[in-house]
């Protein structure tokens, strides 16, 4: 080995190792991990196509290899005699080949898709409707809909189910649209429409109710409108907190299951975050850098949001981790592909 790295992670996903030392390569190289994973019936992973699944997954023979003891290897195979891509990559520099980057964009997600109750990172693409999402459960899913470039996405429960529900505002008709997950993915809209060119949407759970209510952020001025779900979308509660410098975003910092306010400042990567169980005291941490969009959800499971940025033209992601006292993070890079 050319090099070597050991280390522990405590939760499952997408992490990007970074070796103490260089390392020289040629245009043929391996890289080599061991995993173990106690407890894990899935402690490998892996991609293969799989019909009205995984069709744009794809692995051919001389990819991929495993081995139960580090000297003894075979070729990464199913038990349906699919060939299998280990899921590992090497970033390195120099040479003529180009940096990788995303080939399309999208809007950046992180609300609990499966249900499990942490956060799946994920990718809107108005260019073909497409939810692109990474689920801590069951993996890469990719879930189609009708929404197209009018749209901006909005993550959230909508129906209460305690799933996220692919959500959208349609700025052309200022409607808020999902596909409920508590009726086998049928589109529904709430009645009332919220939007305007002049705000900014945003969504979360402001009265507690456990459904996501609509809001809308005027940067100009500082206001919120925030359309209330307990009511039947029939009233609104209002808040100026905030400037033109700012993007809104919203979740529950405080662990006590309403949504607070929170402003991103794009210029330093400041946050400013409204408490509810503190009489909505502000708060402010620093986690962000310039060129990055502010993403927020309880990736780790503990009932408290996390803090996330993501980078559109790199496809990199940093998840600040509330478990860790907001002392610890973690990054990955993901455009949504496969």
């Amino acid at each position: 080995m050319s090099a070597t790295k050991s280390g522990t992670v405590t939760y499952a996903g997408y992490y990007t190792v970074a070796l103490n030392s260089s390392v020289s390569y040629s245009t043929r190289f391996s890289v080599v991990v061991k995993f173990t994973t106690p407890g894990n019936n899935y402690p490998v992973p892996v991609e293969a196509w799989v019909g009205s699944y995984s069709t744009a997954a794809t692995a051919s023979s001389g990819e991929s290899y495993m081995g139960p003891d580090g000297s003894s290897w075979a070729e990464a195979i199913d038990s349906n005699d699919r060939y299998m891509n280990i899921c590992i990559k090497a970033f390195g520099t120099g040479g003529s080949g180009p940096a990788p980057t995303p080939t399309t964009a999208g809007s950046p997600l992180l609300v609990d898709y499966d249900g499990d109750g942490y956060a799946d990172p994920g990718l809107f693409r108005s260019t073909d409707g497409s939810f692109r999402l990474m689920l801590s459960y069951l993996g890469y899913y990719r879930f189609s809909s009708v929404y197209d470039s009018q749209c901006i996405a909005q993550p959230g429960d909508f129906d209460g189910d305690g799933l996220a529900d692919p959500a959208v505002v349609d700025t052309s008709s200022g409607r808020w649209r999902f596909y409920s997950s508590a009726n086998s993915y049928s589109r529904y809209y709430i009645s009332q429409t919220w939007y305007s060119s002049s705000a900014t949407p945003v969504c979360g759970d402001y009265d507690g109710d456990r459904y996501t209510d609509p809001m809308a952020y005027v940067g100009s001025s500082g206001e919120w409108y925030i359309l209330s779900s307990r009511y039947n979308y029939g009233t609104y509660y209002y808040r100026q907190w905030g400037g033109s410098s700012y993007t809104p975003v919203c979740g529950d910092f405080d662990g006590d299951r309403y949504a607070d306010p929170m402003l991103y400042n794009n210029s330093n990567g400041y946050w400013y975050i409204l408490r509810s169980r503190y009489q909505y005291s502000e708060a402010s941490m620093w986690f962000g850098l310039s060129g990055y969009t502010p993403v927020t959800g309880d990736f780790d499971g503990d009932r408290y949001t996390d803090l996330a940025v993501y980078n559109t033209t790199s496809g990199q992601w940093y998840i600040l981790l509330s478990s860790s006292g907001d002392q610890n993070y973690i990054g990955a890079i993901w455009d949504g592909s496969p």
